[in-house]
């Protein structure tokens, strides 16, 4: 658990901030300044509930027709 958890979608998913690859674009719990070991993983699985559910439109790893 020292190291950042990689996140990502194994089946295609259309959602603006989730990349063609599957890779999860979510700042609060995933990037090295703002990790710590200690967090547990109900937390990034809620945070990934809550980006799908209210995609921020302001940071797309995407963008295109599909999302206008």
């Amino acid at each position: 658990p020292f190291k950042l958890p990689q996140t990502r979608f194994l089946t295609p998913i259309y959602h603006p901030n989730v990349s063609e690859k599957g890779h999860i674009s979510f700042d609060p719990l995933c990037t090295t300044e703002t990790y710590r070991p200690t967090t547990p993983l109900t937390d990034y699985v809620n945070t990934v509930i809550e980006l799908i559910d209210n995609p921020n439109i302001d940071y797309p790893l995407r963008s295109g027709k599909f999302f206008r």
